[in-house]
């Protein structure tokens, strides 16, 4: 069995999704359209890369819009073949949740918005339109060896801000806005997903017992997160490095009063960062294509007033990495990372390396890096979080403007003859007509 039929073979397994078979039929008809579209992806792409430009349209996009399916059981096959991939029957399901802001032109597409834009530089916060999604992936390592991470998608929920009404509304609009605000705010939606996710892993007897592990950045470690997390779900999340802190609550001597909910302050991450007298340990995990010994400072249990005083959490703090922009360059360092985990009792190796896999999120469904290269690894450093990197750093995120013209004047020729070759045919099967559009491609290139 090859490439192509094992993947049509789990996208049948989305037949009892929709209510009809055509609706089926035509939801795989767009989805390998979409793998052999060679511009941007999207519903007209795959029209036209299936051969079906030349009829009506209409039915293709009401499924992406009237028809009723879920589109998170479209996810189901990745947590049926899910365990196969774990190296123990024991081992924790390791996740990464974050949000991606897919860019819009359109200014009445339902749900655009405006928000910041992630590519833009630290010294000046640019603002594009695009929709807002929460992503969620489960991260699998080889078994066999240390290596890197491969993310598999398995949530993707549309998660658009509160439109704010205009200044002269009624109040009652205001008052529905607040209120809508907190009910749409992003921890609140990552927390759904996680939710989802883990109730996915209890609907299957193989995954029901595993513990899971989330990584996420700074948005969502807050109150809304950490006191309300699903069972058997640990949070690894990214805190402030002036957090205040306190230590355990210590016993009462009988003095009279009400008694206290918290211990005395204990230092800050930052001050634990620069405090000598704190052991300092060397974790091994795998970062930037090597393995690497990552120093670090564990200090805990400790509790945080918005994660309540029922949570105890485990302060670890990565000290910085030395790195060099080229051979013999001075050396520069990056700032270090401050994180929280739920669980005090949670390996230090599988903390650190689980958060170091989180960046897998990153990649675009386009293969392009949507995080500023800050937030990549180096081949000669850990890569471990967002550091604050020199500007000139940024501009190697995407190429010059020059090169996307030439490249998008390429692909428009090469589109136009895949096109041309599948309008000419009636009717092929599906399968065929993706074989024929890499065919044209591989012509094309080597022509």
């Amino acid at each position: 069995m090859n490439l192509l039929e094992t993947f049509d073979s789990l996208l049948q397994q989305w037949r009892h999704v929709f209510a009809q078979d055509r609706s089926f039929d035509r939801a795989r008809r767009l989805t390998f359209g979409l793998l052999a579209c060679l511009r941007q992806h999207l519903t007209s792409m795959a029209i036209c890369a299936t051969g079906r430009q030349f009829v009506d349209w209409s039915a293709d996009y009401r499924l992406c819009s009237r028809s009723p399916w879920n589109p998170r059981q479209l996810f189901d096959p990745v947590f049926d073949r899910f365990p196969v991939l774990l190296p123990s029957p024991a081992a924790p399901v390791i996740a990464a949740l974050d949000d991606t802001l897919c860019k819009k032109t359109g200014k009445q597409i339902p749900g655009v918005a405006i928000a910041r834009d992630p590519l833009s530089p630290p010294f000046h916060v640019n603002l594009r339109y695009g929709l807002r999604f929460v992503q969620v992936s489960l991260l699998v390592s080889p078994p066999e060896a240390p290596g890197a991470a491969r993310a598999l998608p398995v949530r993707f929920d549309f998660a658009p801000p509160a439109v704010k009404p205009k200044k002269n509304a009624a109040p009652e609009a205001h008052a529905a806005y607040k209120k809508e605000k907190k009910q749409r705010a992003l921890p609140v939606a990552g927390l759904a997903s996680m939710a989802s996710v883990r109730q996915s892993l209890d609907d299957r007897p193989e995954t029901a017992a595993r513990p899971l592990i989330v990584s996420g950045d700074g948005s969502y470690t807050n109150k809304t997160v950490l006191q309300n997390l699903p069972p058997r779900t640990t949070f690894i999340g990214r805190i402030r490095r002036d957090a205040k802190l306190h230590l355990p609550l210590p016993e009462r001597d009988g003095r009279q009063g009400r008694p206290r909910r918290y211990g005395p302050q204990a230092p800050t991450p930052e001050q634990i960062l620069q405090d000598d007298s704190i052991p300092e340990g060397k974790v091994r995990c795998f970062a930037a294509g090597a393995m690497r010994e990552i120093p670090v400072k564990v200090y805990g249990p400790v509790f945080w007033r918005r994660a309540g005083a029922d949570r105890p959490l485990l302060l670890v703090v990565i000290k910085p990495l030395g790195y060099r922009l080229r051979k013999g360059s001075k050396l520069l360092y990056r700032q270090p990372a401050f994180l929280v985990c739920t669980d005090i009792g949670l390996d230090l190796q599988l903390l650190v390396q689980s958060y170091i896999q989180r960046w897998e999120i990153g990649v675009s469904r386009q293969g392009h890096i949507v995080q500023p290269v800050k937030d990549r690894p180096r081949l000669i450093d850990s890569g471990l979080v967002a550091w604050e990197a020199p500007w000139r750093e940024n501009k190697t995120v995407e190429p010059s403007d020059n090169m996307l013209r030439k490249e998008d004047a390429q692909r428009t020729r090469l589109q136009c003859k895949v096109n041309a070759y599948v309008a000419s045919l009636h009717e092929i099967p599906v399968a065929e007509t993706v074989d024929n559009a890499r065919k044209q491609k591989g012509l094309a290139e080597t022509g």
